[in-house]
């Protein structure tokens, strides 16, 4: 599950992802826009529904950005993190399948003069990478003006 939660400290955020994760039984989750430069143990093993969640996180600059990632930890087994200016990478093991990935999220800077400079950053993680990947969360890209939910194109 890949969220742009704007704002985890937000009433009743916590929650709601509470909620969906019991209710839809997510093994991964990877939050965006968290606003946090920290998470407790608490904090952590709170959103922990019925089964324990190996975490990490990119902290937020300043009052954005920010994120949270979880791996149920009876699905994956957890091997290397890497964090770079807009991303968090786990190379995890799929226990049942055996199967090696690299999870990706992705927070992309909401200035566009920050773009080329982030699709760079990503290019070189992925071509770096020997793992079948999967990548989510909020790039933060327009392609076309239907992209937007007003009128404000710039």
């Amino acid at each position: 599950m890949f969220w742009n939660i704007r704002g985890f400290g937000v009433r009743g955020r916590r929650t709601m992802l509470k909620d969906y994760l019991r209710k839809h039984r997510i093994d991964i989750v990877c939050l965006q826009e968290t606003i946090e430069q920290d998470f407790t143990d608490q904090e952590l093993r709170s959103l922990e529904v019925g089964e324990t969640f190996v975490w990490c996180w990119l902290p937020a600059s300043g009052r954005s950005g920010g994120m949270l990632m979880g791996f149920r930890e009876s699905m994956f087994e957890i091997g290397a993190i890497d964090t770079g200016r807009h991303f968090v990478s786990v190379d995890v093991i799929l226990r049942p399948a055996r199967l090696s990935l690299r999870i990706f999220g992705v927070y992309g800077p909401a200035d566009h003069a920050l773009s080329a400079s982030f699709l760079q950053e990503l290019s070189i993680e992925v071509q770096n990478t020997p793992l079948a990947i999967i990548m989510g969360g909020d790039f933060n890209l327009l392609r076309t003006e239907q992209d937007k939910n007003n009128d404000r194109i710039n």
